[in-house]
């Protein structure tokens, strides 16, 4: 029986299930198509918000209370000691395409990740499920899109968008799609609401019958979206004023304090993809906590790499993600000893790869 045998077996025999997934564009998208597929099966569910910070803590496990509980878009082999306890009581899916740390399958752990699954190339949580039940495709296209992982499946995107009507993207990354504006409504309820934001964008998505459905309601979310756009062109433009370059190091780093919105992780995209041959670095302060966002677009040098090492030894930090993105969090009373652990690790990837 292969793996996704076994997973339609245990979602049959489970009267209902824990879905864990990431609050981004992808984990959204990821977790709508999961959920149509269970709510066609009559089957409920338990939906949790999950981020690999979140899941640093053994309490946020206290929410899954199933015997079949489902990770999506999250690095759950980074938590292996949480996830086997888990695992004593319950079966477990993981469907993620973060870097990976170990091989998690067994009688009781199913585990997609792209490199374990033989697929070469960048292959966002929202495309593994798509090509696990070939359905709700429009989700699918946004979600990847939201990851920039358009390059990467363009011909795909490009048969999606004909399929709907709308013009093929010809962009590096497919940021023309008008796919692209349904990824931008979707992290700016997120950004602008939280969580909060981020359950009525899945709603949105879970309950729209098909992508013309979704067009006319997803204009509940477009409010939210003037916000964040306004804020994203003068936070861009004070980092073109204000960031701090280190040109030996081909490093761009920018610290802000107190946000408006959560919008780290977009404001470090936009900026890196004008600065695609450095390191761009955001620093996000907010209280006793530093949450970074680390990007190199031309993926020269390993962001996720350079994050695990970087916290490596700090107390209550972690880092993680992938080669081209990736993000950390660690104390306020670590910052700087982070900041001279980020410029030597990123010294030694550069001798490296010489």
């Amino acid at each position: 029986m292969n793996k996704k045998e076994r997973m339609l077996e245990w979602i049959n025999k489970s009267l209902s299930i824990d879905i864990v997934h990431h609050i981004d564009s992808d984990g959204l998208c990821a977790a709508a198509q999961m959920i149509k597929f269970l709510e066609k099966k009559g089957k409920d569910y338990n939906l949790v918000s999950g981020s690999p910070q979140r899941m640093r803590y053994s309490n946020f496990y206290n929410k899954l209370k199933n015997e079949l509980i489902i990770f999506l878009d999250l690095p759950a082999d980074q938590f292996m000691e949480e996830i086997y306890k888990l695992n004593n009581r319950a079966n477990i899916i993981i469907i993620d395409h973060h870097v990976l740390n170990k091989d998690m399958n067994s009688d009781s752990i199913i585990h997609y990740n792209p490199v374990l699954d033989g697929i070469n190339k960048y292959c966002p949580s929202s495309k593994q499920v798509y090509d696990l039940f070939k359905k709700h495709d429009w989700i699918a296209v946004i979600g990847v899109l939201g990851d920039l992982g358009g390059k990467h499946w363009r011909d795909w995107i490009n048969r999606v968008e004909r399929k709907h009507g709308l013009k093929p993207c010809s962009g590096e990354n497919c940021l023309d799609s008008e796919f692209v504006k349904y990824d931008h409504l979707i992290n700016s309820a997120r950004m602008v609401k939280g969580e909060e934001g981020s359950d009525k964008a899945l709603k949105v998505l879970i309950d729209s019958k098909s992508f013309e459905e979704f067009k006319e309601e997803s204009v509940k979310l477009m409010d939210w979206e003037k916000e964040v756009s306004d804020y994203l062109d003068e936070l861009k433009d004070t980092f073109e004023k204000d960031k701090l370059e280190n040109e030996k190091l081909e490093l761009l780093t920018y610290t802000l304090r107190n946000l408006k919105y959560n919008i780290g992780s977009a404001l470090s995209t936009i900026v890196s993809m004008k600065h695609h041959n450095k390191t761009v670095v955001l620093f996000i302060i907010k209280g006793s906590i530093v949450n970074v966002n680390l990007r190199r677009q031309d993926g020269k040098y390993d962001m996720a790499e350079l994050s695990r090492q970087s916290t490596k030894g700090l107390l209550k930090a972690s880092g993680g993600g992938h080669a081209k993105a990736a993000g950390a969090s660690l104390r306020l009373v670590d910052y700087a000893e982070f900041r001279n652990k980020l410029r030597n690790n990123l010294r030694v990837q550069m001798k490296t790869a010489k």
